[in-house]
This record gives structure tokens, sequence and C-alpha cells, in this order.
């Protein structure tokens, strides 16, 4: 598994949801700061961190209306000092668990008619399932040998762009 850290990080107050700002780190740093400047817990560091400009500061304000600074997890990285997500796409192009995948779709599809341009459509479907399900042999064999691949749910669209990368497994 990978090393996870926290780090701290702008979180929407209506949704929870993460914000998308260009500079994060650096303004959850500043709106921290500000919390504690309002708390009274200010001085040291945190006097150094605040605005000067009187514009700065009622920007900040503005700011923590809409945000609130958590601590989330972040990842930093993979047990083979892989940035995550490049382990991820390396483990998801493994020639191994792409056989694995494949052998395992064609016993599930059987005698079934797919049509070809709906092969890798309906391969990815399945893939999506089996990997939820906590019993099922794909799942085991990700949990094994490609445990980051579990770590976050990818999209549909994600795994046809490995797959297409294939270009021995799936012709564009």
């Amino acid at each position: 598994m990978s090393t996870l850290t926290k780090r701290l990080a702008l979180v929407r107050r209506l949704s929870g949801k993460h914000g998308s700002i260009v500079d994060q780190d650096q303004r959850a740093i500043l709106l921290k700061a500000l919390e504690l400047d309002l708390a009274g817990r200010g001085g040291g560091l945190v006097e150094l961190l605040m605005p000067k400009v009187n514009l700065d500061r009622r920007r900040l304000e503005m700011l923590a209306r809409t945000y609130e600074t958590r601590w989330i997890r972040g990842r930093q990285g993979g047990p083979r000092g892989l940035p995550v997500r490049l382990q991820v796409r390396e483990e998801a192009m493994s020639d191994e668990l792409i056989v694995f995948l494949v052998v395992r779709f064609v016993n599930f599809v059987g005698e079934r008619d797919i049509p070809p341009a709906k092969i890798l459509r309906r391969f990815v479907e399945w893939l999506q399932q089996e990997a939820k399900k906590r019993g099922s042999a794909v799942y085991k064999y990700l949990a094994r040998n490609a445990p980051t691949l579990l770590e976050a749910e990818r999209s549909d669209k994600w795994w046809e762009e490995r797959l297409r990368a294939k270009k021995s497994w799936v012709k564009k």
C-alpha cells in the first residue's frame, strides 16, 4: 500500500468537497493562520503568515466564508518510490494482470456473442463490477498484486484509455 500522510486542504463549507483552487496548499495555510488569529491564538509564526495589506486580508476572509481548512490524508508515494499515479498506471498495464482479467472475462462471457465494437465497454463494465465485490477472484487478485488499483475507484474511461494503450490487445 502507499504511504499516506496528512496535509492541510481547503474544503467547501456547504458541500464538504475539496476545493479546486490553483494554489490550494498556500491558501490553506493562510486560511488556517486567519482562523488561529481570529480565535485569539495569533502571534509568532501566525503573525508572520498573515497578510500585511488590508485588501489581502479581506480577500482571505471572503475565502473563509466559502472554504474551511481540514487535515486530509494525502499520498506521498508508493512502496517502490514511484508517485502513486504512475504506480497505478504501471499496475494497470501489467501483462500478467491483463491476461488474468481477459481469461476471467472470457469465462464470464462464455458463448454469448458480443459485437466487436462493444467488447471493450463490456469488459470495463464487468471489471468495475468485479473489482467492487470483495469475494470475487478479481478483487482478491487485485488486492494481492495491484493494491493501488483498489484504493481509488477508476472511471470506465480511465480503464478504456489504459487498455487502448495496449495495442497488442485492443486495436485503435
